[in-house]
């Protein structure tokens, strides 16, 4: 999970992200990549990363099953302390920090691979469109952004189950980037939250999508040739 620095940003950094990781701290230990949807979708793509950092990446678990599987160097940023220091005991071989989403503009880039891991929902709104362009920064042309998180069929915002106040915001992320044509949407799997296959409930929608980041000769067709 993850948040980025305006008000829920503080309130996570500051104890909430630690309440979250104690809640599914047991969860974690138990979940296998072969039931990963982000994994799933690596596999399915055929994508071999080189080097990978996840947004949200709790204890870096899924990073260290990319090492495993594709010998990927991984970095990973979350706002939880607890999660992080666990992480680093289990997992020395990856770069894992404490931070917010933003914080992605000052690692030692370019990835090939950028994963959103289930926390674009907790993220501020006015800090939505910043995120977006320093994670462009950071992915390689060619390289591919994995974004995993509730996705309706229409902007939805809850209040937040663990803390009066904040809120959980659900919408299809990935148009935060299809928008620009450098981003071509090649992955896209809904489920209900529990993993089942999706009733079509809003509330419960929950998706991986896959982006591929194109060159920009790519991008953009020529546009003398529909010249009268």
């Amino acid at each position: 999970m993850l948040i980025n620095a305006m008000h829920q940003a503080d309130s996570f950094l500051s104890g909430e992200a630690d309440q979250w990781f104690a809640r599914n701290r047991e969860a974690l230990a138990t979940r296998r990549p072969e039931n990963d949807p982000i994994m799933a979708a690596i596999g399915r793509l055929g994508i071999t990363p080189r080097r990978a950092v996840e947004l949200g990446a709790a204890n870096g678990y899924r990073l260290n099953w990319l090492h495993e599987q594709y010998g990927t160097d991984g970095v990973g940023i979350e706002p939880s302390a607890a999660a992080v220091a666990d992480g680093r005991t289990r997992f020395a071989h990856l770069k894992l920090e404490q931070g917010l989403a933003h914080d992605i503009a000052r690692l030692d880039g370019p990835f090939d691979l950028v994963i959103f891991g289930f926390c674009l929902y907790l993220v501020d709104r006015d800090g939505l469109f910043g995120l977006a362009a320093a994670v462009d920064q950071a992915l390689a042309s060619g390289g591919h952004l994995a974004i995993y998180d509730f996705q309706p069929p229409m902007p939805l915002r809850n209040a937040y189950a663990y803390k009066a106040g904040l809120f959980s915001f659900k919408l299809d992320y990935g148009a935060m980037f299809a928008w620009n044509p450098a981003y071509i949407p090649i992955y896209r799997h809904i489920t209900d939250h529990d993993g089942r296959p999706f009733s079509g409930h809003p509330n419960e929608a929950v998706g991986v999508t896959v982006l591929k980041k194109v060159p920009g000769r790519y991008a953009y067709a020529r546009g003398d040739a529909f010249s009268a």
